[in-house]
């Protein structure tokens, strides 16, 4: 997370810009030490960072103290960095100027505004063990200081290195007791919240906390792993009492229910089985991301071999090994009920956003969920699209390779009628005509008639709620071939020029000056898509997932079971939520439309950048080391829709809406918006846990399934011949893209099994007065004639 001090043999001690404010007073210590110069540093020998006593005492090679004195400045001394990571403790403070102290243990100090903190040092304690002191907060006005940046450790001799070089920020005193004073003991006297106060899991939790395998392998009992700290309650299957990893300020914030083998934690709302659990404990995962249920290949190792040396389970792990090597285990069925069980296609995956509550792809999901019973998957996505939309090429990041605009296409897939994707693309519609009506493409466009309106009107969307005519237009008719590369250069914002056909040319005035060309130079297209996966899988060619079209768009492909909602009226309240999300777009729009000669830039901060580049470097690596070339390019793309979403992100925060509120939606020449560390990790999460694997599925299927299709086409033929079929005229009535699609389908049908399938095999047929035999192909079984 943070930078590693590196010993350094000669440092001048100076005071970084941050502590320049005023809000700071310094007092001076002795050259490599951590005591003070001068007594009564409390009551006056303390100096503003130009005073000529302190700059003379740093040039001679002296520490400093740092004293916050105003604004409400406070510094958090963090000395057990670890567990406060473990615990959450810190997230408040990713964003702010950080220093890392010249211990040889990981310790930190935070610089950052406070109000409502008191006066005082807040010393705290780990809630498991109350004797363990972790750190203190300094805050305005108390007497205490701690050593300086840039500063030299007595005992190590290494730097109090600035590891963190951002401005110092402002955290909010609710924050701060939330996510903070809610995790330790402290002094400071809260509220308690009274979500930890809940005496029974949620059943919605049970639902969803799922058993790895691993636990049932080896019959791992919740009770015998995380029995709750302190005085429990026994309700029936549940027993309730503070949590055993990070302690609990009421005593009740941790529950077990021994039936369902689950532990659920009220204040992180999190849970899971034992192996989750354990991964809390040894501080392989922190409490709050047990929630998504899952852990890494990575993770999931690190619990085997903890359970292997500290619980004694390494014999039956080393069993499971060799039996999962020996072969495949096949399980006897003898009754319908388990038959059915078998060949389900799983709920697939969920896209779970992690937004404020006051987002407006949060706040558009809540309102239209309550009324339809669509996906709220597709809410999501449609949110993004208007987002997307409202920007009309007015926000920017510009990178080393060329700029990337917010413009998104996104592609729905589900069930006809149980998904309902026109629903969602219905509501969404609605809004978009209310806010940008003119800039509507048609549903039935020839590439002409589709480049003729982008040159017109540049910024311009298209929501297609069935797009499978277009998609098979595309793969079968002739005028429709350059669509495909026409799309490709609009959603990379490149420019593009379309010739007209000759009819349209023909007859036209030889004194007309206009263009013989369709030319789009600054387009930005939105496309809103949808359509069932088996039309998607048939409509779409192997070469589409392969050449570049299909990895430009964003999947959403819910499959799990959601609740079903019957129909009913549009409600006065639903009307006017829905009105109130239509201004906030309006407004958005109105900011980005307000100023024709400039651009929002968008960048990230130092630390978001440094995330970032990390996730783009290990993630490039993994998928070069699969060897996959159509995976290794969607990764590619999808590093172009990550700082998309990232944009996204920022303009539909509330944060951003309030600031262009006080701007008068107007936007001004030059502006910059700057990306947090935050933002940047959501957005890596949702690419690499949601749209990646999406996206893998189903090029998967298309391309398996064009396999498919050319082996059931060659039998099809087969049988319509009545059973054999010339060598010649079979491979004229089954045309493929490749030859060695054809060469690997013909492979299959008449290889033995496991390499095949052997249903046809080949003779030569030489009639009486031929000079050369025919080859033949002929289903297994049938005659030769």
């Amino acid at each position: 997370m943070l930078a590693n001090v590196e010993n350094q043999s000669k440092i001048v001690v100076s005071i970084p810009e941050q502590l320049k404010n005023g809000s700071f007073r310094f007092i001076l210590l002795k050259p490599q030490s951590k005591n003070p110069l001068e007594t009564k540093w409390q009551d006056g020998k303390n100096y503003a960072h130009d005073d000529k006593r302190l700059i003379e005492h740093l040039s001679n090679g002296g520490n400093y103290g740092v004293l916050p004195v105003d604004g409400n400045a406070c510094i958090l001394d963090a000395d057990e960095f670890k567990r406060l990571e473990q615990l959450g403790a810190l997230d408040p403070f990713t964003e702010t100027f950080t220093v890392r102290t010249g211990s040889e243990a990981e310790r930190y100090h935070y610089y950052f505004t406070c109000e409502n903190i008191g006066n005082k040092k807040i010393p705290f304690y780990d809630l498991v063990d109350s004797k363990k002191h972790l750190g203190e907060l300094f805050a305005t006005g108390c007497p205490a200081f701690c050593v300086g940046p840039n500063c030299i450790h007595p005992d190590t001799g290494n730097v109090y290195q600035i590891v963190n070089d951002s401005d110092i920020a402002y955290v909010d005193s609710k924050e701060l007791d939330d996510v903070f004073f809610s995790k330790v003991k402290s002094s400071r006297k809260r509220a308690k919240p009274s979500v930890q106060l809940s005496n029974k899991i949620p059943s919605a939790s049970i639902k969803k906390y799922k058993q790895n395998t691993l636990s049932e392998q080896l019959k791992l009992r919740i009770e015998d792993f995380a029995y709750p700290a302190g005085e429990v309650t026994v309700r029936g299957d549940e027993i309730q009492g503070a949590h055993p990893v990070h302690g609990s300020t009421t005593g009740s914030n941790f529950s077990i229910n021994t039936k369902h083998n689950i532990w659920h934690c009220y204040r992180c709302g999190s849970g899971g089985d034992v192996v989750l659990y354990l991964a809390v404990k040894h501080d392989v995962i922190r409490c709050e991301d047990a929630g998504t249920g899952q852990l890494s290949p990575d993770q999931f190792n690190k619990v085997r071999e903890i359970l292997a040396t500290e619980y004694g389970y390494g014999e039956e792990l080393d069993r499971l090994k060799e039996e999962y090597k020996s072969g495949i285990k096949v399980s006897a069925v003898t009754n319908e009920e388990d038959f059915d069980k078998y060949g389900k296609n799983g709920d697939g995956l969920v896209y779970s956003p992690n937004f404020d509550d006051n987002h407006f792809v949060t706040r558009y999901a809540d309102v239209i969920s309550e009324m339809t019973d669509s996906y709220r998957d597709y809410q999501y996505a449609s949110a993004l699209m208007l987002l997307s939309m409202s920007v009309q090429r007015r926000a920017v990041m510009r990178m080393s390779y060329g700029p990337i605009y917010p413009n998104i296409w996104v592609m729905l897939l589900g069930s006809s009628s149980y998904s309902k994707k026109s629903t969602a693309i219905k509501f969404a519609r609605r809004i978009a005509f209310e806010v940008l009506p003119r800039t509507s493409l048609g549903n039935d466009l020839t590439p002409e008639r589709f480049a003729q309106d982008v040159s017109h009107h540049s910024a311009v969307w298209q929501f297609i709620d069935e797009i499978s005519a277009l998609l098979n237009g595309i793969k079968t008719k002739a005028y429709m071939s350059s669509y495909r590369e026409m799309l490709c250069a609009l959603y990379d914002n490149e420019p593009y020029v379309m010739g007209r056909s000759r009819r349209q040319r023909r007859g036209r005035d030889s004194n007309d000056d206009q263009e013989t060309d369709w030319i789009i130079r600054d387009g930005y297209v939105n496309l809103y898509y949808a359509t069932t996966p088996d039309m998607f899988t048939e409509a779409t060619q192997k070469t589409d997932m392969t050449s570049g079209l299909f990895y430009r768009f964003l999947f959403f492909n819910p499959k799990y079971e959601k609740p079903l909602m019957p129909s009913d009226e549009e409600t006065p309240d639903q009307r006017a939520a829905l009105d109130m999300l239509t201004e906030r777009l309006r407004n958005i729009t109105a900011y980005f439309a307000s100023n024709p000669h400039t651009e929002l830039q968008f960048k990230m901060d130092k630390s978001a950048k440094a995330y970032y580049q990390e996730w783009e470097m290990r993630l490039s690596l993994a998928y070069h080391k699969t060897g996959n070339t159509y995976k290794q390019s969607a990764f590619a793309r999808m590093n172009d829709c990550a700082k998309k979403l990232m944009m996204l992100h920022e303009i539909g925060s509330d944060k951003f809406y309030r600031k262009i509120w006080t701007q008068n939606y107007t936007m001004g020449m030059g502006e910059e918006w700057i990306i947090p560390l935050t933002t940047v990790k959501e957005i890596c999460r949702q690419i690499e846990e949601y749209f990646i694997p999406t996206f893998e599925e189903i090029a998967d299927k298309v391309c398996q399934g064009e396999e498919r299709s050319v082996q059931e086409r060659i039998l099809k033929v087969l049988y319509d011949k009545g059973g054999k079929c010339s060598y010649r005229e079979l491979r004229q009535r089954v045309r493929t893209n490749k030859k060695s699609d054809w060469e690997e389908a013909i492979r299959v049908l008449a290889a033995p099994e496991p390499e095949g399938t052997l249903e046809i095999e080949f003779f030569d047929y030489k009639p009486e007065g031929s000079k050369k035999p025919t080859r033949y192909v002929a289903l297994i079984g049938e005659s030769h004639e």
